[in-house]
């Protein structure tokens, strides 16, 4: 009998969530095939964003990106960089691409290509809660990034995380 050898690992890791904003409207308007080519092109600046900062695409679903970072340090600045990089396309056909972008640090586990845990959820939860343009981040992750230079932060109030009440989102 093989025993089977888990490669499940824990340990901590900035989760980012980045997804395409309207891509419904996109579709909608522009069709499958231009569409489609739309959400790849901010799927692609977003991916060279997070390999600039050392970090890896854990999968794309739809027109999201899920990655990971060693430091909420590289989180940030593949946050900001992708939040450049997809403000710089031009507009598909009077539509203006854009992202919304949530990243979590804190303890998360590896399993093959996967990572799961609190930490993805809450990573999660910080991207849906968000606007569009902006990246928004978890308090204890703020308290981890809050002294980077050129940025700005701003208290965008509570957000109902499932299953864990409400958190204090910058």
């Amino acid at each position: 009998m093989n025993a089977k050898v888990s490669s499940k690992v824990e340990r901590n890791l900035c989760v980012l969530f980045a997804d395409v904003s309207g891509s419904t409207r996109l579709y909608e308007k522009l069709g499958d095939k231009e569409a489609l080519h739309a959400v790849e092109r901010c799927i692609n600046r977003m991916t060279r964003a997070t390999e600039q900062f050392h970090g890896r695409v854990i999968k794309t679903i739809g027109d999201e990106v899920m990655a990971v970072f060693d430091s909420a340090e590289a989180g940030m600045d593949a946050a900001s960089s992708m939040q450049q990089r997809v403000d710089d396309l031009p507009p598909v056909r009077g539509i203006k691409l854009a992202i919304r972008v949530g990243f979590h640090f804190g303890p998360a586990i590896e399993d093959a290509k996967d990572v799961f845990g609190d930490t993805v959820n809450t990573a999660s939860r910080m991207e849906s809660s968000g606007e569009v343009g902006q990246v928004n981040i978890s308090e204890a992750t703020y308290a981890l990034v809050k002294d980077e230079a050129d940025l700005t932060f701003s208290p965008r109030g509570k957000v109902q995380a499932k299953g864990k009440g409400e958190m204090e989102m910058y």
